[in-house]
């Protein structure tokens, strides 16, 4: 049954046990999808010294995509990650799964602040976390700026709240909003989402308090000078749309037709989040082109009933009133009003649904604590087992939609029952069959592709990977040619044709691939590793010490420039330089027997592995 307790640390270990239950089958997933990008090809996470570099740059730097994500902090969490864990994903989805519990804890915190109920706080944070609408943030290593930005929102709110306190001394009213200020900078740094937060706590003061705002106004001013400041930054130095303007998502329907659209957006969201069926990573909306069609129609009653019931709130509620904003409010730059690429996504509910979560809970525990309810001791047991059968189903639910992230394959073969003409995802199946070594079926997941988009670049090079992994590697080339000549940006090709040449002993061709691949790409670090091999190959030794010193300038973690490296000067003789390379590649991979087994050499003449 439901109990009121002053110990909210019990309910901090109860939020802790459920969390880590639900979400315990996440721990032994792989990395999936973008994972490729932000963690296992991004060489910035793997070395502090890169630090500055990280605030300067776009998160999906290492992705050949164009994007305008700036989320320093996303990429630090990595950092953290790789500095305990390495290449672990353990570690990752262990750090996902912390960030949501204490989610959890800070919306605990933030509900009773505002609602006053020990009770309404428990049952909104036990919903949030259970809910299965958030097994895209939280078991998808990719989608962890969401609960980032979330908990520095959340923390910040926080304090900002408690400044106001009766009883809290002046300077520890000081410190409490200097704090939330810092915060507000870090959540922005998170995700962009975070920008929305200086309106919420005007609308907070608009809908709970009786003082006008006006004297709040310096206060606010202090949140709305860095959201301008974020702004402009955004805009001019960190805008990585170079050549594209504001936005690489041009509009090709008008504003209304959008708007309308948004209707339908938000009842998708409202239904997902009472009937969590059908989860799935890629959705999409049309955009309503016929403003007298049925959809146009249902859009704007959605919109109408959604507007209705903001003033109804507004009348017999206020701290309803502000639930209800927080929700539109967090999901309002997510809605496509304005083109930003998606439509409609499952994590975009992240920090919205934290409102909807709070209504449901006012809700119910308003009615549990009225006269509506049976004064029966026994049909309040009965009440509270239905309450807890509901959890215990979405914990259910979310436990067993983790399963579709466990791989690749299990995630591409999960989406493609949703989108099964998706070329992209087809692409990406047919590689992770390619890396299994199932060669026919990679063959016929890249054909897929081609069929859907016969201009798709990346589906060439794979298939150009495919051959030359069978060693054949003129029908290799036609395709690795197609993939550069489609896409003249993209590198990998050149690369690729470049280790076919070399494989097949052709090196002077491979240099010219790998030569044009530096052209294309002359951060890219594999190629001058490639540059290293090739040019020993053909005796020119200190040039291919030059090459791999330089794979590690821009990698420091590129473990076979080391290993390269350690045995050239071991077959010189140089065997304390040696020992330096291939000690210096164990520390970044300590269980690596390639390593270990070039160490061993050099037992016998006065060295040991550390």
């Amino acid at each position: 049954m439901l109990k009121h307790t002053k110990k909210p640390w019990i309910y901090f270990l109860l939020l802790a046990a459920i969390g880590l239950t639900i979400y315990s089958n996440t721990l032994g997933n792989r990395f999936v999808w973008d994972d490729e990008f932000l963690v296992l090809k991004n060489y910035l996470i793997k070395n502090w010294h890169y630090l500055p570099e990280i605030f300067t740059s776009e998160l999906r730097v290492f992705s050949l995509g164009v994007s305008n994500f700036y989320r320093p902090f996303q990429a630090i969490s990595y950092m953290f990650d790789y500095s305990f864990w390495r290449l672990d994903p353990f570690g990752y989805h262990l750090t996902s799964i912390i960030l949501h519990i204490l989610v959890s804890m800070l919306i605990y915190i933030l509900v009773n602040l505002i609602s006053k109920s020990n009770l309404i706080a428990l049952l909104t944070s036990l919903l949030f976390l259970v809910h299965p609408i958030h097994t895209e943030v939280n078991s998808y290593i990719s989608g962890r700026a969401d609960s980032l930005a979330a908990l520095f929102i959340l923390a910040s709110f926080i304090l900002y709240l408690k400044q106001d306190e009766a009883g809290v001394a002046r300077t520890k009213s000081k410190l409490y909003f200097i704090v939330s200020i810092f915060l507000f900078i870090f959540a922005i740094l998170s995700k962009e989402i975070a920008l929305v937060y200086p309106f919420i706590l005007v609308f907070y003061d608009y809908a709970t308090k009786k003082e006008r705002l006006k004297p709040r106004y310096y206060k606010y001013g202090v949140f709305f000078i860095i959201f301008f400041l974020y702004a402009a930054l955004r805009l001019t130095k960190l805008n990585f749309l170079k050549g594209y303007g504001l936005s690489v998502f041009p509009s090709h329907s008008s504003f209304f037709s959008r708007f309308l659209a948004a209707g339908e957006i938000i009842f998708i969201y409202l239904k997902l989040l009472f009937f969590p069926f059908d989860l799935h990573l890629l959705r999409s909306v049309a955009n309503i082109t016929n403003l007298f069609s049925f959809d146009a129609i249902v859009a704007f009653l959605v919109l109408l009933i959604l507007a209705a019931l903001l003033v109804l709130a507004f009348k017999y509620s206020r701290v309803a009133f502000f639930y209800y904003l927080w929700f539109l409010a967090f999901l309002l730059p997510t809605l496509n009003l304005f083109p930003i690429g998606v439509s409609i996504s499952e994590h975009f509910l992240y920090l919205p649904s934290i409102g909807i979560f709070a209504i449901i809970s006012t809700v119910i525990i308003t009615f549990f604590n009225s006269g509506l309810m049976p004064s029966s001791q026994y049909k309040k047991i009965g009440f509270s087992v239905v309450i807890a059968a509901i959890l215990a189903i979405l914990g259910v639910f979310t436990y067993n939609q983790n399963k579709i992230w466990k791989n690749n394959i299990s995630l591409y073969s999960h989406l493609l029952k949703y989108n099964p003409d998706d070329f992209i995802i087809h692409n990406n199946l047919g590689a992770e069959y390619f890396l299994l070594g199932n060669y026919e079926e990679a063959e016929s997941e890249f054909k897929k592709a081609l069929k859907n988009n016969p201009n798709y670049a990346f589906s060439y090079n794979n298939l150009g990977n495919l051959f030359a992994a069978q060693n054949i590697f003129d029908q290799a080339a036609l395709f690795y040619n197609k993939a550069a000549e489609l896409r003249p940006d993209f590198a990998e090709p050149r690369n690729n044709l470049g280790n076919a040449y070399l494989k097949a002993g052709r090196y002077q061709e491979a240099i010219k691939e790998f030569i044009l691949a530096l052209r294309i790409d002359p951060k890219d670090f594999s190629v001058y590793q490639n540059l290293g091999v090739i040019n020993y190959k053909l005796g020119n030794k200190q040039t291919a010490i030059d090459y791999y010193k330089k794979a590690i300038e821009i990698n420091n973690t590129h473990i076979p420039a080391y290993y390269n490296l350690g045995f050239i000067f071991y077959n010189d003789g140089d065997f304390n330089t040696a020992y330096r390379f291939w000690n210096k590649a164990l520390t970044i991979a300590p269980g690596d027997t390639y390593i270990k087994s070039a160490l061993e050499k050099l037992k016998g003449r006065g060295f040991g592995i550390k």
